[in-house]
């Protein structure tokens, strides 16, 4: 059952991708806390949500900060091309 006010992307776009990380982003700063990328991952029912985060800011975190830089389009690159090679769905805000 799919959440109310959102809609699932199965081949997301990078416009989508940006969209969704945008919506993530719950405090807003511009940056994907590991934090951040678990409660999402545990929200939409992921195994492990902890690790996956972890694998997935380590592959996208290029200047290792710890976070993933919004802004930066060599890390949304980095973290769309981890996302779509393991197959990941994303759900997207409607607002």
């Amino acid at each position: 059952m799919a959440m109310q006010g959102v809609f699932t992307v199965i081949n997301p776009t990078e416009a989508d991708f940006i969209k969704w990380l945008k919506s993530v982003d719950t405090n807003k700063d511009g940056f994907i806390s590991k934090e951040e990328l678990q409660e999402v991952l545990r929200m939409q029912k992921f195994w492990f949500p902890g690790w996956r985060a972890g694998r997935a800011l380590n592959r996208a975190d290029l200047n290792h900060n710890g976070l993933i830089d919004i802004g930066s389009k060599d890390e949304v690159a980095k973290i769309i091309e981890y996302a779509k090679a393991r197959g990941i769905r994303i759900n997207i805000p409607t607002s």
